[in-house]
């Protein structure tokens, strides 16, 4: 696999000031390179992102990102959720199906999906303890239009046939036209930030 680094653009030098000289650098997603002169170690807190974490092979990855972490390291992922605890919310998750807002998607899902997500699946040791999954609270403005747009880049609708894609977007415009809260104009979109966060053997 590919593991050379990256050795430009502006984001390389702002990381490379903040985090006393460890340079960002290019990987495979189960592999994180590690330059010599850094003593193989990186920084204390290592945070991931929703886009990332769960195509992890942990059995794969999880070794990689324990070399890079000091003992006691923390690595967390962050996933923006729909807050389904809001009513209308939740009618929009039935409605949309779950293509469109899926297993990671809204609060309950996301706690039963990640619980174990640090772990290999395999009979590999784990090298992650100690998971804490939190929740804060914040929201996003949009308009039906803006909406529909977002869940249509979603990878399950992308995948759809495009019949049933239209079937599906057109449910969503139906069902946010017909609430009080999303029919007319901007209205803010409750969210929640969902964080998992373990602490490196």
């Amino acid at each position: 696999m590919n593991r050379t680094p990256n050795h430009g653009g502006s984001l390389e030098e702002i990381i490379r000031r903040s985090s006393g000289g460890i340079s960002n650098n290019a990987a495979q997603p189960n592999l994180l390179w590690i330059h010599p002169h850094h003593g193989g170690t990186a920084c204390r807190h290592c945070r991931g992102n929703r886009t990332a974490l769960h195509w992890f092979d942990m059995a794969v990855a999880g070794p990689e990102i324990a070399r890079v972490l000091a003992p006691g390291g923390i690595p967390a992922g962050l996933w923006n959720l729909m807050d389904d605890q809001v009513e209308w919310v939740a009618g929009l998750a039935r409605v949309s199906g779950s293509a469109a807002i899926g297993p990671r998607d809204t609060p309950a899902d996301w706690r039963a999906e990640t619980a174990g997500m640090h772990l290999p699946k395999t009979g590999v040791a784990a090298r992650f303890v100690s998971p804490e999954q939190a929740e804060f609270p914040h929201g996003q403005r949009r308009t039906a239009d803006s909406l529909v747009a977002a869940i249509a880049t979603r990878a399950g609708m992308l995948v759809m046939p495009e019949q049933e894609q239209e079937t599906t977007l057109g449910r969503i415009r139906a069902f946010l036209a017909s609430r009080p809260e999303t029919a007319h104009g901007e209205f803010t979109l409750p969210m929640l930030t969902g964080v998992l966060r373990v602490r490196r053997l």
